[in-house]
Protein backbone atom coordinates (compact mmCIF):
# COMPACT_ATOMS: atom_id res chain seq x y z
CA UNK A 1 0.00 0.00 0.00
CA UNK A 2 0.83 3.31 -0.62
CA UNK A 3 1.74 6.10 1.62
CA UNK A 4 -0.89 8.23 0.18
CA UNK A 5 -3.49 5.17 0.45
CA UNK A 6 -2.64 4.76 3.86
CA UNK A 7 -2.85 8.58 4.94
CA UNK A 8 -6.05 8.58 2.73
CA UNK A 9 -7.38 5.22 4.86
CA UNK A 10 -6.45 6.35 8.40
CA UNK A 11 -8.65 9.42 7.39
CA UNK A 12 -11.85 7.87 5.68
CA UNK A 13 -12.64 4.63 7.35
CA UNK A 14 -15.02 3.97 4.16
CA UNK A 15 -12.28 3.99 1.60
CA UNK A 16 -10.44 1.59 4.01
CA UNK A 17 -13.40 -0.25 3.81
CA UNK A 18 -13.95 -0.04 -0.11
CA UNK A 19 -10.34 -0.19 -1.48
CA UNK A 20 -8.81 -2.57 1.30
CA UNK A 21 -11.85 -4.79 2.25
CA UNK A 22 -13.80 -4.68 -1.07
CA UNK A 23 -16.44 -3.77 -0.02
CA UNK A 24 -18.45 -1.62 -2.47
CA UNK A 25 -21.99 -2.23 -1.50
CA UNK A 26 -22.02 -0.44 1.93
CA UNK A 27 -25.49 1.28 2.78
CA UNK A 28 -25.53 4.70 3.04
CA UNK A 29 -26.29 3.58 7.47
CA UNK A 30 -23.10 1.96 7.26
CA UNK A 31 -20.90 4.22 5.89
CA UNK A 32 -22.29 6.89 8.62
CA UNK A 33 -21.54 4.22 11.42
CA UNK A 34 -17.68 3.91 9.94
CA UNK A 35 -17.10 7.52 10.13
CA UNK A 36 -19.20 8.89 13.11
CA UNK A 37 -16.89 9.67 15.49
CA UNK A 38 -19.69 9.79 18.62
CA UNK A 39 -18.72 8.36 21.55
CA UNK A 40 -21.88 6.51 22.24
CA UNK A 41 -23.54 4.67 19.17
CA UNK A 42 -26.90 3.18 19.54
CA UNK A 43 -27.89 0.89 16.41
CA UNK A 44 -31.38 -0.16 16.43
CA UNK A 45 -31.40 -2.62 13.88
CA UNK A 46 -33.78 -5.16 11.25
CA UNK A 47 -32.62 -8.78 11.66
CA UNK A 48 -30.23 -9.05 8.63
CA UNK A 49 -29.69 -5.58 8.39
CA UNK A 50 -25.84 -6.01 8.41
CA UNK A 51 -25.25 -4.00 11.96
CA UNK A 52 -23.13 -6.94 13.01
CA UNK A 53 -20.87 -6.92 9.75
CA UNK A 54 -20.63 -3.32 9.65
CA UNK A 55 -19.19 -3.34 13.26
CA UNK A 56 -16.76 -5.77 12.47
CA UNK A 57 -15.40 -3.86 9.91
CA UNK A 58 -14.95 -0.89 12.02
CA UNK A 59 -13.11 -2.84 14.81
CA UNK A 60 -10.45 -4.20 12.19
CA UNK A 61 -10.17 -0.51 11.32
CA UNK A 62 -9.82 0.61 14.57
CA UNK A 63 -6.98 -2.06 15.51
CA UNK A 64 -5.06 -1.28 12.19
CA UNK A 65 -4.77 2.38 12.23
CA UNK A 66 -4.63 2.78 16.18
CA UNK A 67 -1.33 0.94 17.52
CA UNK A 68 -1.52 -0.42 21.02
CA UNK A 69 -5.73 -0.16 21.18
CA UNK A 70 -7.94 -2.64 22.86
CA UNK A 71 -11.53 -3.37 21.00
CA UNK A 72 -13.98 -5.84 23.50
CA UNK A 73 -16.47 -7.43 21.78
CA UNK A 74 -19.42 -8.17 24.17
CA UNK A 75 -22.38 -10.64 23.95
CA UNK A 76 -25.12 -11.88 25.87
CA UNK A 77 -23.38 -15.53 25.38
CA UNK A 78 -19.96 -16.70 24.79
CA UNK A 79 -21.40 -18.00 21.36
CA UNK A 80 -22.53 -14.58 20.20
CA UNK A 81 -19.09 -12.50 20.87
CA UNK A 82 -17.54 -15.60 19.17
CA UNK A 83 -19.30 -15.17 15.64
CA UNK A 84 -19.05 -11.98 15.61
CA UNK A 85 -15.48 -12.21 16.39
CA UNK A 86 -15.49 -14.78 13.64
CA UNK A 87 -16.05 -11.84 11.40
CA UNK A 88 -13.76 -9.47 12.40
CA UNK A 89 -10.89 -12.19 11.91
CA UNK A 90 -12.52 -12.97 8.37
CA UNK A 91 -12.31 -9.28 7.77
CA UNK A 92 -8.45 -9.31 8.66
CA UNK A 93 -7.51 -12.28 6.59
CA UNK A 94 -9.33 -10.54 3.41
CA UNK A 95 -6.30 -7.96 3.46
CA UNK A 96 -3.44 -8.36 0.85
CA UNK A 97 -1.17 -7.80 3.06
CA UNK A 98 -2.66 -9.24 6.38
CA UNK A 99 -0.89 -7.71 9.72
CA UNK A 100 1.04 -9.83 11.55
CA UNK A 101 -0.51 -11.59 14.30
CA UNK A 102 1.49 -12.40 18.00
CA UNK A 103 -1.47 -14.43 19.49
CA UNK A 104 -4.52 -16.08 17.55
CA UNK A 105 -7.12 -17.87 18.83
CA UNK A 106 -10.68 -18.40 19.12
CA UNK A 107 -11.86 -15.53 21.52
CA UNK A 108 -8.82 -12.80 21.10
CA UNK A 109 -5.84 -11.70 19.07
CA UNK A 110 -3.11 -9.55 19.04
CA UNK A 111 -0.82 -7.91 16.37
CA UNK A 112 1.98 -6.83 16.43
CA UNK A 113 1.32 -3.44 16.47
CA UNK A 114 -0.29 -4.42 19.89
CA UNK A 115 -3.68 -3.94 19.39
CA UNK A 116 -5.73 -6.71 20.65
CA UNK A 117 -9.39 -7.58 19.75
CA UNK A 118 -11.54 -9.63 22.46
CA UNK A 119 -14.24 -11.71 22.63
CA UNK A 120 -16.12 -11.74 25.78
CA UNK A 121 -19.55 -13.62 27.23
CA UNK A 122 -21.53 -11.91 29.76
CA UNK A 123 -19.82 -12.56 32.49
CA UNK A 124 -19.17 -9.64 35.03
CA UNK A 125 -15.93 -11.19 36.54
CA UNK A 126 -14.36 -11.21 32.84
CA UNK A 127 -15.49 -8.11 32.03
CA UNK A 128 -14.16 -6.21 35.01
CA UNK A 129 -10.46 -7.39 34.11
CA UNK A 130 -10.41 -4.54 31.09
CA UNK A 131 -10.08 -0.86 30.90
CA UNK A 132 -9.09 1.87 28.36
CA UNK A 133 -10.86 0.20 25.17
CA UNK A 134 -10.66 2.32 22.48
CA UNK A 135 -14.02 0.67 21.42
CA UNK A 136 -16.26 -1.50 22.68
CA UNK A 137 -19.11 -3.33 20.81
CA UNK A 138 -22.22 -4.59 23.07
CA UNK A 139 -23.68 -7.27 20.28
CA UNK A 140 -27.44 -8.25 20.93
CA UNK A 141 -27.25 -5.75 23.51
CA UNK A 142 -31.07 -6.17 24.12
CA UNK A 143 -30.92 -9.61 25.72
CA UNK A 144 -27.53 -8.20 27.99
CA UNK A 145 -28.45 -7.50 31.79
CA UNK A 146 -28.32 -4.32 33.13
CA UNK A 147 -25.74 -5.48 35.46
CA UNK A 148 -23.24 -6.42 32.62
CA UNK A 149 -23.53 -2.97 31.29
CA UNK A 150 -23.41 -1.45 34.25
CA UNK A 151 -20.05 -2.70 34.77
CA UNK A 152 -18.87 -2.52 31.44
CA UNK A 153 -19.21 1.73 31.33
CA UNK A 154 -16.40 2.37 34.01
CA UNK A 155 -13.88 0.83 31.49
CA UNK A 156 -14.36 4.03 29.54
CA UNK A 157 -13.86 6.58 32.62
CA UNK A 158 -9.69 6.85 31.72
CA UNK A 159 -10.25 5.70 27.75
CA UNK A 160 -9.25 8.93 25.36
CA UNK A 161 -11.67 11.22 23.87
CA UNK A 162 -12.21 9.70 20.62
CA UNK A 163 -13.08 6.01 21.96
CA UNK A 164 -16.42 4.55 20.89
CA UNK A 165 -19.12 2.42 22.99
CA UNK A 166 -21.26 0.74 20.89
CA UNK A 167 -24.78 -0.92 21.43
CA UNK A 168 -26.34 -2.64 18.33
CA UNK A 169 -29.31 -4.88 18.66
CA UNK A 170 -33.06 -5.41 17.28
CA UNK A 171 -35.99 -4.83 20.12
CA UNK A 172 -36.59 -7.51 23.03
CA UNK A 173 -38.73 -5.32 25.04
CA UNK A 174 -39.94 -2.13 26.57
CA UNK A 175 -37.12 -2.94 29.10
CA UNK A 176 -33.54 -2.67 30.09
CA UNK A 177 -30.68 -0.31 29.05
CA UNK A 178 -30.71 -0.80 25.55
CA UNK A 179 -34.62 0.51 25.63
CA UNK A 180 -33.51 3.27 28.16
CA UNK A 181 -31.08 4.18 25.78
CA UNK A 182 -33.35 4.58 22.70
CA UNK A 183 -35.87 6.80 24.51
CA UNK A 184 -33.12 8.82 26.14
CA UNK A 185 -33.43 12.69 24.83
CA UNK A 186 -30.53 13.60 25.96
CA UNK A 187 -27.80 14.45 23.35
CA UNK A 188 -25.19 11.84 24.74
CA UNK A 189 -26.33 9.58 22.10
CA UNK A 190 -25.74 8.88 17.94
CA UNK A 191 -28.76 6.74 17.14
CA UNK A 192 -29.63 4.92 13.92
CA UNK A 193 -32.24 2.89 13.10
CA UNK A 194 -32.55 0.39 9.91
CA UNK A 195 -35.69 -1.08 8.89
CA UNK A 196 -35.95 -4.30 6.88
CA UNK A 197 -38.03 -2.34 4.29
CA UNK A 198 -35.12 0.05 3.96
CA UNK A 199 -32.45 -3.10 3.39
CA UNK A 200 -31.73 -3.71 -0.53
CA UNK A 201 -30.73 -6.87 0.01
CA UNK A 202 -34.14 -8.41 1.86
CA UNK A 203 -36.96 -8.24 -0.77
CA UNK A 204 -40.66 -7.41 0.13
CA UNK A 205 -41.76 -11.25 -0.92
CA UNK A 206 -39.57 -12.18 1.54
CA UNK A 207 -41.12 -9.89 4.08
CA UNK A 208 -44.84 -11.14 3.35
CA UNK A 209 -43.93 -14.41 4.01
CA UNK A 210 -42.23 -13.39 6.68
CA UNK A 211 -45.55 -11.59 8.39
CA UNK A 212 -47.75 -14.12 7.46
CA UNK A 213 -45.84 -17.18 9.30
CA UNK A 214 -44.58 -14.67 12.17
CA UNK A 215 -47.71 -12.96 12.53
CA UNK A 216 -47.86 -9.30 13.96
CA UNK A 217 -46.28 -9.41 17.05
CA UNK A 218 -43.27 -10.67 15.76
CA UNK A 219 -42.96 -9.31 12.77
CA UNK A 220 -43.32 -5.66 14.40
CA UNK A 221 -39.83 -6.27 17.00
CA UNK A 222 -37.85 -8.63 14.27
CA UNK A 223 -38.48 -6.58 11.08
CA UNK A 224 -39.54 -3.33 11.96
CA UNK A 225 -37.51 -2.45 15.24
CA UNK A 226 -40.87 -1.87 17.64
CA UNK A 227 -40.03 -2.39 20.82
CA UNK A 228 -43.28 -3.89 22.05
CA UNK A 229 -44.73 -5.47 25.01
CA UNK A 230 -44.36 -9.16 26.20
CA UNK A 231 -47.18 -11.32 24.86
CA UNK A 232 -48.22 -11.78 28.21
CA UNK A 233 -48.20 -8.12 29.91
CA UNK A 234 -50.70 -7.49 32.19
CA UNK A 235 -50.31 -3.52 31.66
CA UNK A 236 -49.18 -1.50 28.31
CA UNK A 237 -45.59 0.28 29.13
CA UNK A 238 -47.36 3.72 27.51
CA UNK A 239 -50.41 3.35 29.79
CA UNK A 240 -47.92 2.94 32.78
CA UNK A 241 -45.98 5.93 32.15
CA UNK A 242 -49.27 8.00 31.51
CA UNK A 243 -50.19 6.88 35.29
CA UNK A 244 -47.94 9.29 36.83
CA UNK A 245 -48.09 12.96 37.16
CA UNK A 246 -45.67 15.55 38.35
CA UNK A 247 -49.24 17.71 39.90
CA UNK A 248 -49.65 15.09 42.44
CA UNK A 249 -47.40 15.09 45.51
CA UNK A 250 -46.45 12.25 47.22
CA UNK A 251 -47.57 11.11 50.69
CA UNK A 252 -45.97 9.25 53.48
CA UNK A 253 -47.14 6.07 55.05
CA UNK A 254 -49.18 7.71 57.64
CA UNK A 255 -51.26 10.28 55.26
CA UNK A 256 -48.80 13.42 55.40
CA UNK A 257 -48.04 15.27 52.39
CA UNK A 258 -44.07 14.61 51.40
CA UNK A 259 -42.48 18.30 50.79
CA UNK A 260 -41.15 18.90 46.86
Amino acid sequence: MSIKNGIKHILDPVAFAEESLSWDTLDEWQKEVLQAADRQMILLCSRQAGKSQICAIKAVWTALHHPDSLTLVISASQRQSSELFRVITKEINKLNDPPKKVEDNKLSLTLASGSRICALPSAEGTIRGFSNPRLVLIDEASRVSDGIYTAIRPMMATSSEDSQLILLSTPAGRQGFFFDTWHDESKHWKKISVLAKDIPRISQAFLDREYETLGRYFYSQEYECEFIEGERAVFRYDDIIGAFSEDVKSTNILGGILDG
